[in-house]
């Protein structure tokens, strides 16, 4: 008997990457035996309430799923789950097929399709705003997940995709929405983020003025940066950063209210500080409450900017202020989620 094809796209296929909230066993979705694969020709999806209910409980996503269709299908939406078709050509290797010891009992019926990281990216792109685009694009090369159950609500992972991965694919979809912004987004991209409001930072630096950005050069995000030979303030030669200018010799730590407010944390964080200091490296740290505000943000960013040994471009900078300022409000002070 052949199984049945489900192949998940949008919200459903974002979640599935982004939250592990609801996920059952976590640890049987290695990465690394996620193979980059495309439906097939002849496919067809039968899916009734059920089915539905059964696919998003065993696989812990939200309802209603999204479902992708062949064109001439019927189209389909209920409460529990949505049909929708791609009328244009995707390119190959837009899917990823769950391994049938990735999946529960329950599914072993079932061929589930996700979505694969770079196709979330373009088909998100024509729904969200430039700067959430580029924040998105970060959270999918990030090395975290958001788990409601993990210590700060997030739990580490191993990337589930790169900045090159995703401009690759973008290469074979021109063809298809969103592809002109997507690709534009992918350049803002920085690899490498250890949580949410890491990537938020690290895409409001990079975005040009024009998108309500600070234009600045493109950090490395947690790196080791190498300290000077017998420092006397650490207790290794090396310390990991949040966000690295590595030839400006510059770093800036975000210090969470949630992982800083330990002691011991705060005793680190000065002789992490001593260190760098120590070993030429001008340190920036950032506050939850240097981020409450529009003006507090902006004076972060010039000290930052400075730092770097960049102009302070005031008139281009004037003249972006009411976007740059609806940016920060969007990113940093509105509620907000993918899925």
């Amino acid at each position: 008997m052949t199984n049945q094809i489900v192949p998940l796209i949008g919200a459903s296929a974002l979640q599935f990457w982004l939250d592990y909230s609801k996920r059952k066993n976590p640890e049987s979705f290695a990465y690394k035996l996620c193979e980059r694969t495309s439906l097939p020709d002849d496919y067809n999806v039968k899916l009734n309430e059920a089915k539905a209910c059964l696919i998003a409980h065993e696989l812990g996503l939200e309802l209603p799923l999204c479902i992708m269709r062949p064109a001439l299908q019927h189209r389909t939406c209920t409460a529990h789950y949505h049909m929708y078709a791609e009328h244009r050509h995707l390119p190959l290797n837009s899917f990823i097929k769950l391994k049938p010891s990735q999946l529960p009992e329950a599914l072993k019926g079932f061929d589930i399709y996700v979505a694969s990281p770079e196709h979330c990216f373009l088909s998100f792109a024509s729904k969200l705003s430039f700067p959430r685009l580029a924040v998105l694009g970060c959270e999918l090369c990030a090395h975290y997940v958001y788990d409601l159950k993990a210590p700060y609500l997030q739990a580490f992972r191993e990337p589930v995709t790169s900045s090159y991965q995703i401009a690759d694919y973008l290469k074979e979809a021109n063809h298809n929405k969103g592809y002109a912004r997507a690709l534009r987004a992918s350049k803002y991209i920085c690899d490498g983020s250890n949580s949410i409001m890491e990537s938020k930072l690290a895409s409001i630096c990079v975005l040009p003025f024009a998108e309500g950005g600070y234009n600045l050069l493109k950090p490395e995000l947690n790196i080791k940066v190498f300290l000077k030979k017998n420092n006397d303030y650490f207790d290794r030669n090396y310390s990991m950063c949040d966000l690295v200018w590595k030839e400006e010799r510059v770093t800036v730590e975000y210090d969470s209210t949630m992982t800083h407010l330990d002691k011991k944390q705060n005793i680190r964080d000065k002789k992490k500080a001593n260190a760098l200091s120590g070993s030429g490296y001008t340190l920036i740290n950032l506050t939850a409450d240097d981020i409450k505000n529009f003006h507090s943000i902006e004076e972060a960013f010039a000290q930052i900017r400075m730092s770097l040994g960049m102009r302070s471009r005031n008139v281009i900078m004037k003249k972006h202020e009411m976007l740059r300022n609806e940016v920060v409000q969007d990113l940093f002070a509105a509620s907000w989620k993918w899925f």
